[in-house]
């Protein structure tokens, strides 16, 4: 079986592609998870009830945050978790953009 190139496997799909040296960005949405009856007939056909929708995302949830800070702390970057409701996060970003500016992607302080 020969593999096919994602940009081969899913040429119908794509509206078009970017390409980097340093990276490969895919972007896109589940459609058909992204308003509430989808997202509960995804879970009624994993026979998963809507209730217990929390313990089914949590340990996705946890492995995103993990690989999250694995990647920050590789490359220099300390994550900053802002939860406080009552505090401005803007104010917060516009001051880390001041210091490490706007350039996408992991970005090293300093």
């Amino acid at each position: 079986m020969s593999e096919k190139l994602l940009t081969e496997k899913y040429a119908e799909q794509l509206q078009g592609v970017l390409e980097c040296y340093d990276r490969v960005i895919i972007s896109g949405h589940l459609g058909s998870l992204s308003y509430a009856q989808g997202m509960t007939r995804y879970l009624n056909s994993q026979h998963i009830r809507i209730f217990d929708y929390t313990q089914f995302a949590e340990p996705l949830r946890d492995e995103i945050k993990q690989r999250m800070n694995e990647v920050a702390q590789e490359n220099g970057v300390q994550i900053e978790y802002i939860a406080k409701k009552t505090w401005r996060k803007e104010e917060r970003i516009k001051e880390i953009l001041r210091e490490r500016g706007d350039a996408p992607g992991v970005t090293r302080p300093g």
